[in-house]
């Protein structure tokens, strides 16, 4: 046992050396031919904020490399240099799927795929491998288990998906979406040794050192990029290994664990995509408001960036092999949402997205308190003009309660016949407010004019309240309009008219005043006017 133990681990260590230096020296080629085929990425002083010119073909030379890796693993395999029973089914379709995620990247790199064609090309490509029965059956989530019966070609499909995307959104930074995929592919090679499968974990193998060799050129400063054939690529890798065995239980597939290990990337996405909605984007529209980027605002260089995201994402790392090793989900999921509520405690996560939320909550009850003001004083555009109205001093404390809702402390409304100017009434409120002090901060007067005759005008003062100045404003304005255009204008239903319905009390602020002297006419026409 130890011998062969000792054997395996001497084929592992030389077949990991080996990968790496192949997509060390791949990607050494690929960065002096990428300026021949015009694969550069070009810097725009926006997002791009690198100073010259950089290459694209990571994506071809990580690829290279991982063919050689499993061309090299099969070989051995098949001639009884080691023994790891290698499916070559899954091998084949695996690579097959792989390299037509390259195309896709390679394609959309050189000539800009739209978000939905690219999405489209993607769940094409990823249909293969969930056919060919490498499909996700059965899901288990803390104990609980999911059966998904005809429906696992299509979550297989919409897992893989995901992952490719979510790796493609994060590769914003020199070296990011490589090292999060690098601890991916070192973790998954323990747990899938502890489930007993080696195959997977030969492969997880060929795929972190693949990482690794094209790593060395792609720390920052990165001298080449991965390119959207590199992104999608390991993102493919992350997803299709993990539905292949990696974080399959004796009773389905543990969707716990491999959330954990992406928890970083799928946060930010998710994160990226409720921002993008709270701003009225779309998805697919970049920005620079990633992990990464807020970091960075803090004064962080683009390596001690790198070295918090590497130390974040080895944690959760840690804590999903943990969870392997004594085999509960718990203890991943425990840690992995300690961790996340650090971060955003710490604002390094979702500081914008709840500034957007705040606003947008905000907003909504401005919306609802407006929708409120208009309805209250819809309800009194009616009771005014109903022919059933007998008497003003049926709406009086609704005028009251109304004007006293934007702090108003002097309400005065006058009717007077516009043919002789004779006064036909006045009616006037007079209160206290606790946010007015000794002089009122705003006055405003509307008037009317109702058929020929009449001319209502409506004064009021005020003070300021707890709501801003123009909704305020808006809200005075719009009662007085109410009031001055739907007052009863008819003499017979004027508060003249009236005056012995109402008998105010004593400390009663409502004063009636009918038939004033001329020079208090003329007076209050004047400030009307």
């Amino acid at each position: 046992i130890l011998t062969n133990s000792v054997h395996m681990f001497v084929y592992l260590a030389c077949v990991f050396i080996l990968t790496v230096s192949v997509a060390f020296v791949f990607t050494m080629i690929a960065r002096g031919l990428a300026p021949r085929l015009g694969m550069l990425d070009l810097p725009d002083g926006v997002r791009k904020l690198h100073v010259a010119p950089i290459p694209l073909l990571g994506g071809l030379a990580l690829l290279g490399a991982i063919f050689v890796g499993s061309g090299v693993t099969v070989a051995s395999d098949k001639f009884g240099l080691i023994d790891l029973q290698l499916p070559i089914g899954f091998v084949t379709i695996l690579l097959a799927s792989a390299a037509a995620f390259c195309a896709i990247g390679l394609y959309d790199d050189k000539y800009n795929l739209c978000a939905r064609n690219k999405f489209l090309l993607q769940i094409i490509a990823c249909l293969p491998f969930a056919i060919s029965g490498h499909r996700i059956e059965h899901v288990e989530f803390l104990g609980a288990t999911l059966d998904f019966g005809q429906l696992g070609i299509p979550f297989t499909v919409l897992w893989i998906v995901s992952c490719v995307n979510v790796v493609n959104l994060i590769d914003g930074m020199d070296g990011l979406a490589s090292t999060i995929c690098l601890i991916l592919a070192m973790v998954m090679t323990p747990i899938a040794i502890l489930n007993g499968n080696m195959a997977i974990a030969m492969l997880s193998l060929i795929y972190a050192a693949s990482l690794l060799g094209f790593l060395l050129h792609n720390w920052p400063p990165a001298k080449i990029f991965l390119g959207d054939a590199g992104s999608l690529l390991i993102g493919f890798l992350a997803g299709a290994l993990s539905v292949g065995g990696v974080f399959k239980t004796a009773t389905g597939f543990t969707l716990v664990m491999p959330l954990v290990v992406l928890s970083v990337p799928f946060f930010d996405t998710f994160l990226a995509i409720v921002r993008r909605k709270l701003k009225g984007q779309q998805i697919s529209h970049p920005d620079r408001c990633h992990i990464h980027h807020q970091l960075q605002d803090r004064g962080l260089s683009s390596s001690q960036t790198l070295l918090v995201l590497t130390g974040i994402c080895l944690l959760m790392g840690m804590t999903a092999v943990v969870s392997a090793l004594l085999k509960t989900d718990l203890v991943a999921l425990v840690g992995c949402i300690t961790i996340l509520a650090i971060l955003v405690g710490a604002r390094v996560f979702a500081r914008q997205e709840t500034n957007l939320f705040l606003y947008h909550v905000r907003a909504a009850h401005s919306v609802l308190t407006s929708v409120n003001s208009i309805v209250k004083a819809e309800l009194l555009a009616e009771k005014l003009s109903s022919p059933h109205q007998n008497s003003w001093l049926e709406v009086k404390d609704e005028i009251q309660s109304n004007i006293a809702e934007v702090c108003g402390v002097d309400l005065e409304l006058t009717l007077h016949d516009q043919r002789d100017g004779h006064l036909v009434s006045t009616v006037r409120w007079q209160g206290t407010s606790p946010a007015v002090h000794e002089t009122p901060v705003w006055h405003v007067t509307r008037s009317q004019l109702r058929g020929n005759d009449v001319c209502v005008t409506m004064s009021a003062s005020g003070g300021v309240n707890s709501r801003p100045a123009s909704r305020q404003m808006a809200e005075i304005i719009r009662i007085l309009n109410v009031i001055t255009e739907h007052w009863p204008a008819d003499t017979s239903r004027s508060p003249e008219s009236r005056v012995h319905d109402y008998q105010p009390a004593e400390n009663d602020p409502a004063v009636l005043m009918s038939h004033p002297k001329p020079q208090i006419v003329a007076d209050r026409l004047q400030r009307a006017a």
